[in-house]
C-alpha cells in the first residue's frame, strides 16, 4: 500500500478543527483535514462568538460578514421569582467591534469551511482515523474513508475530534477532572411570540435555574437545571410538553411553543489535560479541555487555541521557527483553558445554587455589580475573552513602563480614520499575517522579517500619525501603549502584541530571542 506524506493532518471539522486548518492554510501550509461524519452537525450546539473569537477571525472572516445576519449580544437580564433583578449591558460604544453575536455553531463551521474551500482545501468527510503511531520525526496513521483503507504518514498530528477524542485516548492521556452530580435539559425552541432577540435571560426560582439564548426573535435555546442525577436512571427523553410545563411553572415567559427541533438531556464534564504538546501530536478544544457551558466559553476557546497552534505550526513547517516555538502553544494555551475550566465551573455554582443563603446574596450582589462599571466591564472582558492575555509567555517583549497594553494583550479595538473613513483598529491585521504599526514619525523598517529570514512571515506596516493615511485621532494606541513620542507594535498573526520596541534593531533583538531561541551576546 502507497504512504500519503502530508505536512499535517488535523482531526475532527468541528469549529476548532476547522479553524486549526484555516490558520495554516492562510499561511499557505497544505493542511489535510478529515472527519468521520458524513455531512456537518445541523445541531445549534454553540451559540456564541465573542469579541476575542471575532477578532482572531477577522482577517480570515471579515466581522461584516459573521455579523451579516445574526444578533448582537446586548446584555443580559437576570429575573428571580418572575421579578427583574438586574441587567448587565454590554456597552460596546467606541469599540469596531460588538462584544458578542449570536451564531449558531452550524453557521460558525459553515463560514469557516467557505474560508477554507476559498484557500483550496476541501474538508474529507466520511473519513475515520482507525489508528496512528508516533515518533520524533513524525506520525503513521491508518485512515478509512470512502476509497477504503489508506496509510499516511505527516509530520504533524492535530487532535481537534472532541471531547470524546480518538487521539487523547490513543495516546493514553488521562483527562483529570470531574462530571456533575445535576443533569441539565436542552430545547431549542420555536414560539408563537417575539422577544428581544439581543438579550440572554437567566431566571431562578425554588425550583430550579433556566437560562434562555436568542437564535432570533420567535426562536430559543432553553436550559434548565433538571435536578440530580439518580444512579442507574438513563437520560430522559426529553419532550415538548416538558418544556412547556418548566416555562409554565418556573419561569415569567408566557410562551406557546410551536416546536422544537433539537431535544436533550445532558450532564456537565469539568475536565482538562496537564499537557497539550506530545510530540508530534497537539491536541485543542474540546479533547484538550471540556466544561460548564456557563458563560459561553467553549467553542471560543477552543477557537482560540486553533489560531495559536496554526500560525506557530506554520512557521515552524516553513522553516521560520525551530520546533521548540510549538512548546509556547502550551505554554500560553493551557492556563487559560484551566482559567476557562475554573470560571465557568464558579458561575454555574453562582447562578444554580438554589440554598435560601445563595438566592439572598444573588438578590444583592447582581444589582450592585450590574450598576458599579469596573464591576460590570470586569465580568464583561471575562465573557468576551477581551481579558485573555499571554504577559507571561516567554514569546511576550518587554512593554513600556506604566503601560496600559503591553506585548502578550490583544490588540486593541479602538476606533481609527483610515483615509478619513472612521475604521476598527482591528481592520489593519486583515493585511497580515504580521503587522508592524509605526506610531508617529517614519522608521526603516525594512530589515525586520517575522522568523528566520527568507523563510519568515511578510509583514505588513502602517504608520499611524496625524499627517498619514491612517490617523488615530485620540492618540488612544500611543497612550495604550505608551508611546506618545513614537515607537513600534509588532502584532502576531492571532492578534496578540508581541513586542513594543523604538526601532527596528530592537525588534530584531526580540526576533532572536524570543521567537528563534538564539543569543544576542
Amino acid at each position: 500500500m502507497t504512504v500519503q506524506e502530508h505536512p499535517v493532518v488535523v482531526v475532527g471539522a468541528g469549529p476548532v478543527g476547522l479553524s486549526a486548518a484555516l490558520a495554516m492554510a492562510r499561511h499557505g501550509t497544505p493542511v489535510r483535514i478529515i472527519d468521520a461524519a458524513d455531512t456537518p452537525s445541523d445541531y445549534s450546539k454553540a451559540l456564541v462568538l465573542w469579541r476575542r473569537s471575532i477578532q482572531v477571525l477577522d482577517p480570515v472572516i471579515p466581522h461584516e460578514a459573521v455579523h451579516s445576519g445574526h444578533h448582537p449580544v446586548n446584555g443580559l437580564e437576570f429575573r428571580s421569582d418572575g421579578k427583574r433583578l438586574a441587567y448587565l449591558d454590554f456597552d460596546s460604544k467606541d469599540r469596531g467591534l460588538v462584544a458578542g453575536l449570536l451564531v449558531p455553531q452550524y453557521d460558525t463551521e459553515r463560514m469557516l469551511a467557505q474560508a477554507l474551500v476559498e484557500l483550496g482545501i476541501q474538508i474529507e468527510r466520511s473519513t475515520c482515523l482507525k489508528s496512528f503511531k508516533a515518533d520524533e520525526e513524525g506520525v503513521d496513521l491508518q485512515l478509512e474513508g470512502p476509497g477504503g483503507l489508506e496509510s499516511v504518514r505527516t509530520q504533524w498530528l492535530g487532535g481537534c475530534d472532541g471531547g470524546h477524542s480518538t487521539i487523547r485516548h490513543g495516546l493514553g492521556i488521562e483527562f483529570p477532572g470531574e462530571t456533575s452530580d445535576r443533569k441539565w435539559l436542552l430545547a431549542d425552541i420555536v414560539i408563537a411570540e417575539e422577544e428581544d432577540p439581543s438579550r440572554v435571560f437567566i431566571e431562578t426560582s425554588t425550583a430550579g435555574t433556566t437560562a434562555f439564548f436568542p437564535m432570533g426573535p420567535s426562536h430559543w435555546r432553553v436550559v434548565a437545571d433538571a435536578g440530580p442525577v439518580v444512579e442507574g436512571e438513563p437520560p430522559a427523553e426529553v419532550t415538548v410538553e416538558m418544556v412547556a410545563e418548566l416555562l409554565a411553572t418556573r419561569t415569567s415567559r408566557d410562551w406557546t411553543i410551536i416546536k422544537s427541533p433539537w431535544l436533550t438531556e445532558f450532564r456537565v464534564n469539568e475536565r482538562q489535560i496537564e499537557q497539550y504538546v506530545h510530540g508530534r501530536v497537539l491536541l485543542a478544544g474540546d479533547a484538550a479541555h471540556v466544561h460548564s457551558p456557563a458563560g459561553g466559553q467553549g467553542m471560543n476557546t477552543g477557537i482560540q487555541d486553533a489560531f495559536n497552534l496554526g500560525w506557530k505550526l506554520s512557521l515552524v513547517l516553513a522553516g521560520g521557527a525551530p520546533e521548540s516555538l510549538m512548546q509556547t502553544y502550551h505554554e500560553e494555551r493551557h492556563p487559560i483553558g484551566a482559567m476557562v475550566v475554573r470560571e465557568s465551573s464558579r458561575l454555574l455554582k453562582f447562578g444554580t445554587d438554589n440554598r435560601p443563603l445563595a438566592r439572598g446574596i444573588r438578590s444583592v450582589m447582581l444589582p450592585l455589580v450590574a450598576s458599579l462599571g469596573p464591576a460590570r466591564r470586569k465580568i464583561m472582558a471575562m465573557l468576551t475573552e477581551d481579558a485573555v492575555n499571554y504577559r507571561q509567555s516567554s514569546l511576550a517583549g518587554i512593554g513600556r513602563h506604566h503601560a496600559r497594553c503591553v506585548p502578550g494583550d490583544a490588540f486593541p479595538d479602538v476606533q481609527i480614520m483610515v483615509k478619513g473613513e472612521s475604521r476598527s483598529s482591528t481592520d489593519l491585521l486583515r493585511a497580515g499575517p504580521v503587522t508592524l504599526i509605526v506610531i508617529g514619525p517614519a522608521q526603516e523598517t525594512g530589515g525586520f522579517r517575522f522568523g528566520r529570514d527568507c523563510d519568515g512571515f511578510e509583514v505588513s506596516t502602517f504608520r499611524i500619525d496625524d499627517d498619514a493615511e491612517v490617523q488615530d485621532p485620540h492618540h488612544e494606541l500611543a497612550s495604550r501603549f505608551g508611546l506618545v513620542n513614537g515607537g513600534l507594535i509588532l502584532v502576531r498573526p492571532d492578534g496578540v502584541v508581541a513586542a513594543v520596541e523604538m526601532c527596528v534593531e530592537d525588534l530584531n533583538r526580540w526576533s532572536a530571542m524570543r521567537l528563534l531561541g538564539e543569543s544576542t551576546v
